[in-house]
């Protein structure tokens, strides 16, 4: 049964409302005009929230209303140097429903940066990712949709205008390296996109990227398109279109340089999937189309009729077996390398399967290759 109010609890709630709103707005106004509090207050909540230090050269509202951070930079505790710097940006414009905190719902609608630097960083010495720093990830990434206050902290749509993203690796033990760190570009991405949460998996967030030649350009037919997610466990990143021009042994992680560099792979490739596991792990699959790839087999001694050994020459006995116009699947990762092929080994069509099960040169190796029909 609805209960009738009174006339003088009608005037009670109105007048609290209206205290309530007001307060609001006092408090939106001096803390707007007081450019010290409103950055104190907006770098400590986004350090909070994401784990790191959060910094900026300045925290303004703009004539739209819109809550603008200048020069915003996120760094990972315990990350010295540039691997450090996980986050950076011109500026972070942040589209806020102020009434959220009165009448609930989604507090801020939308957030738009404008040439932001993501830097995803893999350490040499010990496999751990720069990302895996920040402190309280795990309470990021289990963002609570509908927090105590009615409002909705969800991560809303990101969209990158200009922006970058920078594959490398790092240094985090000096002792091992003259005393100092290091940080050093693998590849970089210049991207526009947006980044989103999941709708099909809680927690998790939805990476959705287009290379662009230079920041104003909008991209060509044949650009990389980067798609990936961050989970719980990892960071997985898929770029389709790669050429293998663009990716010489110099910007595959050294971990896995040596590997790479054999393999002397050429042409187009479909799709590369990077997986950086927060657990120190790294993985690499390549599917290939049309691809020329040398396999890790050398020439081994003939036997004539006579069964007299037929030693190899000189000038091919480091020759590694060359495949042609290739389709299959590569995967690299910290334990070895293996593959399922199909192609032309001196114009004869073969199925191959390999595995090299290491990373050293002492690693085993088996190999099994098929020719039907001849």
């Amino acid at each position: 049964m609805r209960k009738t109010l009174t006339q003088s609890q009608v005037t009670k709630r109105r007048r609290t409302r209206a205290l309530l709103a007001l307060a609001l707005l006092a408090g939106t106004y001096f803390t707007a005009t007081s450019p010290w509090l409103l950055g104190k207050l907006v770098l400590s909540r986004l350090g909070a929230a994401f784990g790191g230090r959060a910094e900026a050269g300045k925290v303004i509202f703009d004539s739209n209303g819109r809550l603008v951070i200048e020069h915003a930079v996120l760094r990972a505790p315990g990350v010295e140097g540039d691997a450090g710097q996980i986050f950076s940006a011109d500026s972070v414009s942040a589209s806020v429903n102020w009434m959220a905190l009165l009448r609930g719902g989604k507090l801020v609608e939308s957030i738009s940066l404008v040439r932001p630097v993501i830097r995803v960083s893999q350490s040499i010495d010990d496999g751990s990712l720069n990302i895996t720093s920040l402190e309280s990830t795990s309470r990021v990434r289990s963002v609570r949709t509908t927090p105590t206050n009615g409002t909705e902290s969800q991560v809303p749509e990101v969209t990158l205008d200009a922006g970058a993203v920078e594959i490398g690796e790092h240094t985090t033990d000096p002792w091992r390296h003259g005393g100092s760190v290091s940080y050093n570009v693998l590849k970089r991405f210049n991207v526009e996109g947006r980044v989103q949460s999941s709708s099909d998996e809680q927690g998790a967030y939805v990476i959705s990227l287009r290379e662009i030649p230079q920041p104003g350009l909008a991209p060509r037919k044949d650009s990389l398109d980067v798609r990936g997610k961050i989970t719980s466990n990892a960071l997985t990143l898929s770029i389709a279109g790669l050429d293998l021009e663009t990716c010489p042994p110099e910007a595959v992680p050294s971990r896995l340089r040596e590997r790479f560099t054999r393999l002397a792979m050429s042409g187009q490739v479909a799709t590369t999937n990077l997986t950086y596991l927060f657990s120190g792990g790294l993985e690499v699959s390549t599917e290939l189309t049309d691809v020329a790839i040398s396999l890790p087999l050398t020439p081994q001694p003939g036997i004539d009729r006579q069964d007299r050994v037929i030693p190899v020459p000189d000038s091919i006995k480091d020759r590694q077996l060359r495949m042609e116009r290739v389709h299959g699947t590569v995967s690299l990762t910290d334990k070895g390398l293996s593959g399922s092929l199909s192609g032309l080994i001196e114009e004869l069509p073969y199925d191959v399967t390999f595995a090299v099960d290491g990373t050293d040169e002492s690693a085993p190796f088996t190999a099994h290759l098929v020719c039907e029909g001849f």
